[in-house]
């Protein structure tokens, strides 16, 4: 199904605002303010400091009941800021089975835009959430409009995971936002990509896709774009769910794709409560390098988290090989640049690798060798995304495996005006495969589903085994642990934590930047160093040529902290590092 301009309209997604999901506003009363503060004074907030970052906010779940209520309000008001609906997703991801948490999806189906981070902060820990609310309202030009008769029509989707905790948590958003005379969506039990899917899908005006069950035959149709025909005979794609909400969406997709592909599933829905993210999914998976829980047999594995928006890739026979965002990310970059070049647009579309410091060298190599531009950006998807939308298609995966492939609408536009023109059949396999990508990747969010069909495309596509694509090239032995410091703001790193700032000659930065320099030259590695935004530790990652030397190198650079930082006194025993 075409998705020439007409399905990207705005004129159109304002008039669904107003008809498909909203209703037409409706003459009414200023807001009650004296009700708002009665239902903000019900549930009191925790005594504690409260911060919205890129995962939103995350806590145990008792602690979230006021700031979910409270985002509520923020939600509508972002809404009306934008004059299109916005989303809710309540999820802890990867946390543990007690946590909880919220984000905000804005009304691009991105995450939200980071000048209303301090808003959602600001409400969260205010003693008088009201007042708070009339100050961001005034300070976003909202004043008015929240106290004429007439009010502005706002809407918010609301998608929640399969946690115990959710659906209170999202009735107490939903309160929030109806608190302000918004309209709630519910989209139910939802993967985080599916959510931000349907925001993205909706405010674009793509009608066919903006649904749970339009994500579904998206996903199908632009798989079998990618493959063209070169799936069969691969065998399933076995999935750890996690126990997450992942495992209840992939069942509607195997029923759209048949035998052209299959994804059994583990480590479903059993106990929710008790083994949601229990050494199982793509975080235990990544970072300990090991293999999930009640994973057996031969075969192509991935791993997802417990809200679907990450995933790393395995295998296990004759041992366990990982391969993780970097891996994808390369993957991805190397299929897409071939695709321009066949399509005749290599010349004409700027393709880019966006990675963190943490990404593997060999990685970084390989990419930068192929000659596509690899530049890095600061740790957090967020920031990966900002710099991922600088090129015409950027690509951008953490090592954790949250990640996906921006593709500009004038690069889709000018593929399906190529094809039209019936080029011949080697140019018409290329864009075709091109568009195809393009809607199989989220375009808004990181997302486990979509990504893991678009490798399993890509090497159907390519005839490759998964031993192919390890083959790429080969991981670079590296070391990551921390050091507990005093003052982790001494420790500055420059915008894309790749180095410490040295310009002021004898601060701690430049005296501990100068000692990490001499280690890296001196174990042929690389290494660097980067505080931690919530804890009072410094994280360091080390890089060389075995795994005895990148030991050698993170812990060298973990001593050169604590002795600059800290000072020279006792430290601790190396092991409690690691």
């Amino acid at each position: 199904m075409p998705l020439s301009t007409t399905w990207r309209d705005p004129g159109l997604a304002r008039a669904l605002l107003l008809a498909a999901v909203l209703p037409p506003t409706a003459p009414g009363v200023p807001l009650d303010m004296a009700a708002l503060e009665k239902l903000t004074a019900s549930v009191p907030r925790p005594d504690k400091h409260m911060v919205y970052g890129t995962a939103g906010f995350r806590d145990k779940s008792a602690v979230l009941h006021s700031t979910c209520l409270r985002m509520g309000l923020i939600a509508a008001l972002r809404s009306i800021r934008k004059g299109a609906p916005v989303g809710v997703m309540i999820t802890a991801s990867h946390n543990p089975p007690p946590d909880n948490g919220m984000k905000i999806a804005d009304a691009s189906g991105g995450m939200l835009d980071a000048s209303w981070e301090p808003y959602c902060t600001e409400i969260a820990n205010s003693e008088d959430p009201v007042a708070a609310l009339k100050r961001i309202a005034a300070a976003e030009g909202l004043e008015t409009a929240l106290c004429s008769s007439t009010r502005p029509a706002s809407g918010v989707f609301i998608g929640w995971d399969t946690r115990p905790s959710s659906v209170e948590l999202k009735e107490l958003c939903a309160a929030g936002v109806r608190a302000l005379g918004g309209v709630v969506y519910e989209l139910g039990v939802v993967t985080t990509p599916q959510l931000h899917h349907v925001v993205y899908s909706h405010n674009r005006g793509e009608l066919a896709w903006a649904s749970v069950d339009g994500y579904y035959d998206k996903l199908a149709h632009s798989f079998r774009e990618v493959v063209a025909g070169d799936s069969t005979g691969r065998g399933p794609l076995i999935i750890d769910c996690a126990h997450g909400v992942g495992a209840l969406h992939i069942d509607p997709i195997n029923a759209r794709l048949g035998a052209e592909l299959q994804m059994e599933m583990f480590n479903t829905q059993t106990d929710v409560a008790e083994c949601l993210n229990v050494d199982c999914g793509a975080e235990h998976v990544q970072k300990k390098r090991l293999p999930p829980a009640n994973a057996a047999g031969p075969g192509r594995f991935a791993s997802f988290d417990g809200d679907a928006d990450r995933v790393v890739m395995f295998w296990m026979e004759p041992e366990f090989q990982l391969l993780d965002g970097d891996k994808i990310a390369v993957l991805a970059a190397d299929f897409l640049a071939d695709q321009l070049k066949d399509a005749g647009m290599s010349e004409s579309v700027n393709l880019g690798v966006v990675q963190t410091a943490y990404a593997n060298g060999a990685a970084h190599d390989y990419v930068l060798g192929k000659g596509v531009a690899c530049p890095y950006a600061k740790t957090g998807v967020k920031y990966c995304h900002h710099v991922a939308e600088q090129f015409d298609i950027g690509v951008y995966f953490e090592a954790n495996g949250h990640g996906t492939a921006i593709v500009k609408d004038w690069v889709v536009d000018a593929a399906e005006k190529k094809l039209a023109a019936a080029p011949g059949a080697s140019e018409a396999l290329a864009l075709r495969r091109l568009l195809g990508s393009a809607r199989l990747l989220n375009q808004a969010v990181g997302d486990s589903t979509a990504d893991a069909m678009f490798v399993e495309a890509v090497l159907a596509a390519r005839g490759w085994t998964v031993q192919d694509w390890a083959d790429m090239y080969t991981d670079k032995p590296s070391r990551q642990t921390k050091v507990y410091v005093k003052d982790r703001t001494v420790v500055k790193p420059i915008a894309d934590e790749t180095r410490l700032h040295d310009d002021e000659a004898g601060s701690p930065s430049a005296l501990l930047q100068g000692k990490i320099d001499a280690l890296c030259a001196a174990a042929n590695g690389r290494g660097f160093c980067r505080p931690s935004g919530t804890e009072d530790v410094v994280r360091v990652y080390g890089e060389a040529a075995t795994e005895e030397e990148a030991d050698k190198l993170a812990n060298a650079i973990a001593i050169a902290i604590h002795e600059t930082v800290n000072g020279v006194g006792d430290r601790p025993e190396l092991g409690k590092w690691l």
